[in-house]
Order: C-alpha cells, then structure tokens, then sequence
C-alpha cells in the first residue's frame, strides 16, 4: 500500500513538473514572437503592410521585409545621352524587355549575365542567384512582340504618341520606368530601379522609342 501511495505522489510531482516546463517554454516563446512581432509590425508599417504576421524562427519575416524594402519614392534623373539608336543597345532594351529571368535563357545576348553579380542592383547573396531580366512584356504590348500582356497601357508608337506630342518627356518616361510609384503611390507597376542599372533603364527605354508598327 506505501509503495502505491509513494509511487502516485511521484507521478504527480512529474506531471507538475511538466507542466510548469511547458508553461515556461511557452510564455518565453510568447515573448519572443511578441518583439518580432512588433519589430514586423514597424517595418510592415514603414512599406506600406496592413496585416503583421508573426515572424518565424530567427525572425526571418523581419530579415527578409528589411533586405526587400525599397524605401520611399523617389524620382531618379536621367543618365545625359541616355535614348539611342545604337543597334546594340536597342537590341539589349528589346531582349530585357521580353524575357524574364536568366534561369529560362540559354543564350543571352548583348552581353548580358544569366546570374546575379555582387555589384548587380538588388543583389542579395543566399537568395538571388539567376539575374532577372525586364519581362515588360507580360503587362504591356509594343510592335513586333509576341504574346505581349495587357494589364498596362499600349507602348505601341510610344514616342510618337506621347514624347513627340510633348505629353510625356523622356525625363518623365525613365522615371516612371524607375520608381512608378513617383506619379500614383497605389501601382501595380514594379518598382525597377532595385532590379536594373540606369543603363539598362535607358537600353529600355531606347528600344520602346525606336519600335515603330
């Protein structure tokens, strides 16, 4: 009979013990993912995220909304000479224009890389390695491209519809193409600046002003 009374006293020493374990645990994990998330909830805040989610194990929401945050709109200058007929550089507007990453192009032209390079804009080392390309096509249509998108406006005869009417300047033209955010905060329109050079923003923009229908 003693050994029954000893060994159920036991049993409830463990389960109290277990218990308070678990409650320990789970208060410190409460706290750890109230910083982060509130830590997500200032960032979430500064890009413009309505619903904060709790972060992950080592605050990997946190890590990655602060290496993908692009800051507030600005409106980037263009590069002097930056439209040109060169073939070269048209060619290259005309091939970031149309593809979309480098993971799917065997052959880039124009001296263009496949991969990321450290020096390439929004290069991030553990996570980006295939370059991306422009893929404007998949939103907006332009002379002699196939299967082009409709979700943006038309640049089919866009410098003669709208730069040598004076409704748009060039100036105007590459800093859309940057920051579309400049002129209407609520885009759908990517913001490009992070993911191109400003000559490969001027390649673009020479391969849209010399494609005629």
């Amino acid at each position: 009979m003693l050994k029954k009374i000893l060994y159920f006293f036991t049993m409830m020493l463990v389960v109290v013990s277990i218990t308070s374990c678990s409650n320990t645990a789970s208060t410190k994990a409460s706290d750890s993912d109230g910083k982060a998330s509130a830590e997500y909830s200032k960032i979430a805040k500064a890009i413009g995220v309505e619903a904060p989610i709790k972060s992950g194990k080592g605050n990997s929401v946190v890590s990655i909304l602060e290496k993908d945050s692009i800051g507030e709109p600005t409106t980037r200058k263009m590069p002097s000479s930056c439209i040109t007929t060169n073939k070269k550089v048209v060619g290259k507007g005309k091939f970031l224009y149309e593809n979309a990453r480098g993971k799917g192009v065997k052959k880039p032209k124009y001296g263009i890389s496949r991969t990321m390079k450290k020096t390439d804009p929004g290069y991030v080392a553990e996570r980006q390695k295939w370059r991306p390309y422009g893929n404007c096509v998949a939103c907006h249509d332009t002379a002699n491209i196939k299967a082009p998108g409709n979700i943006g406006p038309s640049l089919v005869d866009y410098k003669a519809n709208f730069v040598d009417t004076k409704v748009r300047t060039p100036e105007w033209v590459f800093a859309k193409i940057s920051d579309p955010r400049v002129d209407n905060p609520n885009t759908v329109m990517s913001v490009n600046h992070t993911t191109f050079s400003p000559a490969e923003i001027c390649a673009m923009m020479s391969f849209i002003f010399n494609n005629k229908s």
